[in-house]
């Protein structure tokens, strides 16, 4: 009984772990068109210390490329790609509110001609505890591998535990014959006339 509790308190752990990994990640992809001589936005919510990872692919007009960047809540551009067309990009952010990410189609010459066709891939790691998403992965590593340790410890510690010696009835009526012995004897040390027939009526 104490190891199928063990087992499912184990399990447990791991499950509320694995959970976690999995919520502190979000990830989305899309494909549309920027129009010529226009610019389209997607924004993220993030907190601060969230990581954003991803790729684009851009397609249609003379150059395959669009000028590609991204913007804080406080319009600070945080990252420039001129002319991408398959370009991977990340960046943290350092204060929490919404990002921008910018997809420019409008102020280079032969953009006001052609279209051009985007596929935006990305993934957001939450920070979590005020940790940064790499550091939290590690966290939850080290905290999944000492729980595996400690219940692989107990369980061993369990199996291998030698039962408490408990006093068999054979002892238990040797004690209580050898005590009535020497109540006896006791009693004839210390009577007179008990002593008195030991040496004259033996």
């Amino acid at each position: 009984m104490p190891h199928k509790k063990m087992r499912l308190f184990v399990r447990l752990i791991l499950a509320t772990l694995l959970v976690a990994m999995i919520g502190y990640a979000k990830a989305g992809t899309e494909t549309f068109t920027v129009p010529p001589g226009q610019e389209v936005v997607r924004t993220v919510g993030l907190s601060k210390g969230d990581k954003v990872s991803g790729s684009i692919t851009v397609s249609g007009g003379t150059g395959y490329d669009i000028d590609f960047y991204v913007s804080d809540p406080n319009e600070n551009t945080i990252l420039w790609y001129d002319r991408a067309t398959q370009t991977s990009f990340s960046f943290t952010a350092s204060t929490t509110g919404t990002h921008t990410m910018h997809f420019d189609n409008s102020w280079r010459a032969y953009s006001v001609f052609s279209s051009k066709s985007v596929t935006l891939s990305y993934t957001i790691s939450r920070a979590l505890f005020g940790l940064a998403p790499e550091l939290f992965s590690i966290l939850l590593l080290i905290i999944a591998t000492v729980i595996v340790i400690g219940a692989i410890v107990v369980a061993f510690a369990l199996k291998w535990r030698k039962p408490a010696i408990q006093p068999s009835s054979d002892i238990s009526v040797g004690v209580m014959h050898a005590a009535i012995h020497i109540d006896n004897l006791h009693a004839t040390l210390f009577c007179p006339r008990a002593l008195a027939s030991l040496f004259f009526y033996a």
